[in-house]
């Protein structure tokens, strides 16, 4: 199926740029152009099976965790669907900002593609008029700038992740304090 969804977008990708007008290869370097095909599609065929592996199994364990807990204690639904409210207003935020910074983060990197491509081009030259730290720190520059962007993104994910946590914790705290509540006093829910 991977394989399948990977060749397609692939060949999708290839007849776009191939059909593209002579404008757009004026407009976008070699580098980006170079960058969307080697960094979005290796990342289709890496990990688009994995992640797809890691949804499902991750989708059925909620599932599945979500209905036990309904059926055991009917009140947790209660304390559900604020919660899956709250899920869709992290998720939504997170979107928003994820994609941008991930479109930031790939076009900070079609500089450091054009760099490194020109500089081993005209390694000669440079060495002729010795500007090797000054390409080194334009260099470094490009990486720092790519990096910047890389690691906003990644605090972004961090962010996501607490609030995911912090939220799987408070529902998971009240139905534990609920289940124990409910068996003690009512003896409606079996604790052992």
């Amino acid at each position: 199926f991977s394989l399948r969804a990977s060749t397609q977008l692939h060949q999708q990708a290839y007849e776009k740029v191939v059909g593209s007008p002579l404008r757009f290869f004026t407009a976008n370097p070699l580098g980006r152009i170079l960058n969307k095909f080697s960094s979005d599609l290796g990342q289709i065929d890496e990990l688009l099976p994995v992640t797809f592996f890691d949804c499902f199994s991750s989708l059925m364990l909620c599932i599945g965790s979500v209905i036990l807990c309904v059926v055991a204690i009917y009140w947790v639904i209660f304390l559900i669907i604020p919660a899956i409210v709250a899920l869709y207003y992290v998720r939504r935020r997170f979107l928003m900002s994820s994609r941008e910074l991930k479109r930031l983060e790939s076009i900070s990197k079609s500089p450091l593609f054009i760099a490194f491509q020109e500089n081993l081009r005209g390694i000669a030259v440079i060495r002729a008029f010795g500007v090797e730290p000054q390409t080194i720190q334009t260099f470094e520059e490009l990486i720092e700038a790519n990096g910047r962007c890389w690691f906003s993104w990644l605090c972004v994910n961090r962010w996501v992740g607490f609030r995911l946590d912090a939220i799987t914790t408070v529902v998971l705290a009240a139905v534990t304090i609920l289940g124990v509540l409910l068996g003690y006093f009512s003896n409606s829910v079996d604790i052992g």
